[in-house]
């Protein structure tokens, strides 16, 4: 089926920033998903095409751990990808909302987004690197479910946009997203393999942790990148866990030769053990949050 803008009616915007990102009502069946529109700066609609079935068949393979690819199409100069609403939005939205999140709940969270990582890393053919993993794409839903989104799509289209992402002055949590969450050695454009993605989680489930993102506030972007590379990695909150310690510097280590991989995290680590074995009511915390903050259902309707 050949789709266009028209026939989406929208619900809310979850942003409104570099890459528009909508809740949309499909008309004809009255669907709720999500429309992400991805500006592109090319002229040739050919390209475009290659690069909405390149953008397809990144996602033949589904799984309960990411979120549901429906579609994608090409209008008004951008790739537009259709995917699954999530009802109780990101990670960020929800630390924002609470303010932090309490240790047992980050468990459960972090369980589940390390088994998203298994399946991208793993089990999906081909193999892939999320390459993005940060708050704002480790999605929940209001029966509890926690999925990763924006994997993989498309180099070609990653290269499309990009330039717009370029940073001048100081660091907004825009900027932020680009490149802040990489590893050490993304970051010094050096080789890297599968546990950067563990890099990035572990920085993720720190910032639900405090309610902030972990590094100290700078006026340059590139001096925050700076020191994501040369310091040591910012401590979890005082009173945590020895195993949520210990999580966050398995994730955190500056060596990627020894910094765990997905499966020794799921296999040998007490604080994804405890997410995994003790999961808390994950859909009553969200429910209960939602109760608690009424611009959430401006944001993010109902299903």
């Amino acid at each position: 089926m050949a789709y266009s803008l028209e026939q989406f009616a929208v619900r809310g915007m979850l942003s409104d920033e570099v890459v528009p990102v909508k809740v949309v009502q499909e008309r004809n069946s009255g669907n709720i998903l999500v429309l992400k529109s991805v500006p592109v700066n090319f002229e040739d609609s050919g390209t475009a095409e290659t690069i909405v079935k390149e953008v397809k068949g990144q996602f033949l393979a589904n799984d309960a751990t990411v979120t549901s690819f429906y579609d994608s199409f090409y209008e008004n100069r951008a790739i537009h990808i259709m995917m699954e609403y999530m009802d109780q939005g990101s990670l960020f939205d929800v630390y924002t909302a609470a303010g932090s999140i309490p240790e047992d709940v980050l468990a459960t969270i972090a369980a589940r987004a390390l088994e998203g990582l298994a399946f991208l890393h793993h089990k999906r053919e081909p193999h892939i690197i999320h390459r993005s993993i940060k708050p704002s794409n480790i999605l929940l839903n209001h029966d509890g479910q926690v999925k990763l989104t924006d994997f993989g799509h498309s180099r070609q289209l990653d290269n499309s946009y990009s330039g717009a992402k370029t940073v001048v002055g100081g660091v907004s949590k825009t900027t932020r997203g680009f490149l802040c969450y990489s590893s050490p050695e993304r970051i010094n454009a050096a080789k890297y393999s599968y546990n950067s993605d563990i890099w990035s989680l572990g920085l993720s489930i720190l910032e639900a942790a405090t309610g902030r993102f972990p590094y100290r506030d700078v006026n340059e972007y590139y001096d925050l990148l700076d020191i994501i590379v040369d310091e040591p990695h910012p401590e979890p909150p005082a009173g945590a866990s020895e195993e949520f310690v210990e999580f966050i510097n398995k994730c955190l280590d500056h060596e990627p030769a020894d910094r765990l991989e997905t499966m020794d995290l799921l296999s040998d680590d007490k604080f994804i053990e405890r997410g995994r074995e003790n999961p808390v009511d994950l859909a009553g915390f969200l429910a209960s949050l939602r109760e608690h903050n009424p611009r959430y259902d401006e944001k993010f309707p109902r299903l």
